[in-house]
């Protein structure tokens, strides 16, 4: 309660990208059991769009909703914002929300360099954004750069303008950040546009100085048996976190 959060993010990192919001609509005792996760564990779908949006109502959060680009088609992003968006939607309305759920941000998936290329990314993107801006034009589309991506930022920016609003950064040291900012600020300048960058996932670097991480700030070279999380719990961590924030804010 002391540092509340001002948005949350649905259904999550990789597990979003293989979620079927329709599994999560209806009565919850007759959703259906869904084994095709990530990790293999059983999905019961007892949390689905309806849920998810009444939480965030009650916590007083902004909700923002992440959807399956690498497995998924736009016109199944289209049906989630109409479900979402559409005051007359009628799967909504049997669901028993009879007003609209008015979901404002829309992330295009979640680490999409998994099975995409950067370019090719940016031209489903466009795809996708056409197709749920149709349903609803005042929604957001944020698309992910990630630091596999770093050297075509420039040209996914060429290729998704006009549709896309906010870019998620992921990874990457801030010399990289650094790097995104400049570009991103030149094309807003050229094209008289206001794209900002955002955080969707956020982990510091382990260790301040020396720390010898790759994009996702995982150690490279790591002997011992210990998990990023309870290395996450000790004092260095902390301080990390500190720092890097303050880095944030020196940005502007």
């Amino acid at each position: 309660n002391n540092l509340p959060a001002a948005i949350m993010r649905f259904p999550g990192g990789c597990f979003a990208s293989l979620y079927n919001w329709r599994d999560g609509v209806g009565k919850r005792d007759q959703r259906p059991v869904n084994y095709e996760t990530w990790w293999g564990n059983a999905l019961v779908n007892d949390v689905g769009t309806g849920e998810f949006v009444d939480f965030c109502c009650m916590t007083n959060q902004e909700p923002f909703i992440c959807v399956p680009v690498m497995f998924g088609t736009p016109e199944n992003a289209r049906d989630w914002v109409d479900f979402c968006n559409n005051p007359k939607n009628e799967q909504r309305i049997k669901a028993g929300y009879t007003q609209p759920l008015n979901v404002k941000y829309w992330e295009l998936d979640n680490e999409t360099y998994r099975r995409l290329d950067a370019i090719t990314y940016a031209q489903r993107s466009v795809e996708f954004a056409k197709a749920m801006k149709k349903v609803d034009p005042k929604i957001k589309i944020v698309m992910g750069n990630y630091w596999l991506f770093h050297s075509k930022f420039a040209e996914m920016l060429d290729i998704t303008f006009p549709y896309i609003d906010l870019i998620t950064n992921r990874g990457g040291s801030m010399e990289e950040l650094a790097g995104d900012l400049k570009v991103l600020a030149a094309f807003n300048k050229k094209h008289h546009t206001d794209i900002r960058l955002c955080h969707t996932e956020f982990r510091a670097p382990l260790k301040r100085k020396g720390q010898g991480t790759d994009g996702l700030n995982k150690p490279k070279e790591d002997d011992d048996k210990e998990t990023l999380f309870t290395k996450a719990v000790r004092w260095e961590y902390g301080m990390s976190v500190l720092d890097q924030f303050i880095q944030f804010q020196n940005f502007g």
